[in-house]
Order: structure tokens, then C-alpha cells, then sequence
């Protein structure tokens, strides 16, 4: 008999105690927009039916979510509370379509309102940081008054650059010895290396070398006389000295340009009288343009005129062989005053000098 008593109070109890899920106060909602009613409140839950937007319903809320007097769950953001606790009709559920897919209880966000634009006088002042304190202005700079520059100087090449630029020794000297004869001085220059010829005192010899400052050192080949050039002046006037036998020694000047235009093509055409008084010899000499072949004693000869001297082949030796071997050259230059030179060249040294002049040309 005690045991039923006390089950009755128990089951009295259970019936007449209100669910700890509904402990919440009942509020009158309206179903902003038509959504799932769930079985639990979860999204995941089944969905039971649908309620319509506009529908009244009584609801308790906890976490989000609002029980409806049916059982089922509706999410809060989808219902609009006018704090009234009075009651509404029974919620009827509309079945969800089984070709539609449910509803999402997560309403899609409103979008935030645009900012109103504010005026200039609305604009915030921007914050001022006390440790920056504001650097003062700098004091006003005078503007400069313009100043004409002075033009610049010339500047001249120091001493050492003017020392090493290559002296002008080429062209052609007309040359004076010491006892009125005239010569000639025929140079070409590549940088500082020089090359020539010297047809003076009646004798011929070619020269190479090199030129430093005003000087120009140069030496015969094979022979090895030396010979020394010096420019003078502002380099239009020129000393030669020749150490050779006998030696040359002479002054001269540059020939302007309307003098080696007037000078003629040189014309070795003609019959020659060579030699001392004790030693006369004779030699004939045809030209044919720049062609040159002649005859000297018993010896014939050809070549060609190139700087203004002919470099000659013997082609024919007399039978002594006491002048030239076959073979050998002869180099035929003619000085300003008319003067013949051969020197005779054997073994790339000059065996001999032989001047004269022309008897029949």
C-alpha cells in the first residue's frame, strides 16, 4: 500500500511539473519568412513541415532557437517579437515539397546601408600625436641672385701630353748643303716610325727610324751610317746630318703645296756621264711612264719608279763582274739639281755610290 502511494505521487508529480525545455517564457512571434520546422533545434534535424511568412505563433527560445507549441523548432532570426505573451491559434504545418529542397533557416544577411557621405565640416580632425610635436617652418631662404658664369679658360695640353704626340716629319724638304748645292728629303711617317730617302752632295741613301719630340733617329739598313733629323721652329724648317762618306750635312724647309704640284714626274730618260775624272763610266736609260731598263758600262737594268726613285734589277752582268753580280740591284734616284745618283746594293748593303750628270736627255 505504500509502494502505490508513493508511485501515484511520483506519476502526479511527473504529469504536473512543466518540461525543463519549455521553462522559458511563451512569446507571440510572427514567421517573418516561410521556413523548415524541425524536429530538433538543430539545422540538421528533419524537417516536420513548413510554416508560413506572416503566420502568429507561440513560442519559447532558447539558444537561438524557438520550440512551437506543436513540438517542432523554428530558428529565432526568422521570427519578429512584439514583447506580447498572449495566445495564438495552434500552428498548422504546411508538408515541405519532396522535389524542393528545404528551406535554410539562415536568412541571407541584409546588406549594411551604405554610408551617408559626410561634408567637409563633418570630416574628423586627424589625431594629433603629443610625442610629435610639430617641427617649426624653416626660415625663408633669400633666392639667389643669378650670376653670369665667367667663360672658362682655354686649357692647354700640359707639356708631357704635348711631348708625346707624334711629330709631323713627312712630306718633302727641299734641302741646302753648306756650299750651295741642293738636295732633296722625301719622308713618310706612320705614328712615330719614319722612313725616307736623302738625295744630297750627290749621293742617295734611304733611311728608317723612329721619332720622339722634335728628333727623329734613323739608321741605313745594312750600312748602319746614322741619321739624324731635327725640326725646327714651329716645324717648317728641318736640320739633317747624315754620318756617313762622306757625311751630309744640310738645312732645308717644307715645299708648299703649290711646289710639289709644280714638281714634274721624274724622267730618267737620257744618256749619263758617271764617275770622277779618273773613273768615267756612261749609262743610257729609257723610260716608258713609270718602266725604266737602261745599260751602265756592261750591265743591263730594269725597274720601275715608286717615291720617286727606281729600284732596278741587274738582269745581265759583264763578264768581270767587278761592278755587280747578276742578280743584284741598282737604286737610281734623282736630286733637285738634276744630279743622277745609283747607289749599288749588294747583299741588302750599299757596295757603292756613283753620281753624274745628264749629257743628251
Amino acid at each position: 500500500m505504500h509502494r502505490l502511494s508513493a508511485a501515484i505521487a511520483t506519476i502526479a508529480l511527473l504529469l504536473g511539473a512543466p518540461s525543463a525545455a519549455l521553462a522559458q517564457t511563451q512569446q507571440t512571434a510572427t514567421v517573418t519568412i516561410s521556413a523548415n520546422v524541425r524536429s530538433a533545434p538543430d539545422k540538421a534535424a528533419a524537417v516536420m513541415g513548413t510554416v508560413q511568412a506572416g503566420r502568429v505563433v507561440n513560442v519559447r527560445c532558447e539558444k537561438r532557437w524557438c520550440q512551437l507549441d506543436n513540438g517542432g523548432w523554428i530558428f529565432e532570426d526568422l521570427l519578429a517579437f512584439d514583447g506580447s505573451t498572449g495566445a495564438a491559434t495552434p500552428v498548422e504545418l504546411s508538408p515541405a515539397p519532396a522535389a524542393q529542397a528545404p528551406v535554410e533557416l539562415e536568412p541571407v544577411p541584409e546588406p549594411a546601408p551604405a554610408a551617408e557621405p559626410q561634408t567637409a565640416q563633418e570630416q574628423p580632425a586627424p589625431a594629433v600625436e603629443a610625442s610629435s610635436p610639430a617641427e617649426p617652418a624653416p626660415p625663408a631662404q633669400p633666392e639667389p641672385t643669378a650670376v653670369s658664369e665667367p667663360a672658362a679658360a682655354a686649357v692647354e695640353a700640359p707639356a708631357s701630353v704635348a711631348a708625346i704626340r707624334p711629330p709631323d716629319f713627312a712630306g718633302h724638304w727641299l734641302l741646302s748643303m753648306p756650299d750651295g748645292t741642293k738636295g732633296d728629303l722625301n719622308v713618310d711617317q706612320q705614328d712615330i716610325s719614319v722612313s725616307g730617302t736623302i738625295s744630297a752632295s750627290g749621293a742617295s741613301v734611304a733611311f728608317t727610324g723612329e721619332a720622339s719630340g722634335s728628333r727623329a733617329t734613323a739608321v741605313v739598313p745594312k750600312a748602319g751610317s746614322i741619321v739624324d733629323l731635327v725640326l725646327l721652329g714651329a716645324g717648317t724648317a728641318i736640320a739633317v746630318n747624315v754620318a756617313s762618306n762622306p757625311p751630309i750635312v744640310a738645312t732645308g724647309r717644307r715645299a708648299t703645296e703649290s711646289e710639289a704640284a709644280a714638281e714634274p714626274a721624274p724622267n730618267f730618260e737620257g744618256l749619263w756621264q758617271l764617275g770622277g775624272a779618273e773613273t768615267k763610266t756612261t749609262a743610257v736609260i729609257f723610260q716608258t711612264g713609270d718602266a725604266v731598263k737602261g745599260v751602265w758600262g756592261a750591265f743591263r737594268f730594269e725597274g720601275r719608279i715608286t717615291d720617286g726613285h727606281v729600284t732596278a734589277t741587274v738582269s745581265a752582268a759583264g763578264a768581270d763582274g767587278k761592278l755587280a753580280p747578276n742578280g743584284q740591284t741598282f737604286e737610281l734616284v734623282l736630286i733637285s739639281d738634276g744630279t743622277l745618283v745609283i747607289n749599288v746594293i749588294a747583299d741588302g748593303n750599299i757596295a757603292s755610290v756613283v753620281a753624274g750628270n745628264r749629257i743628251i736627255g
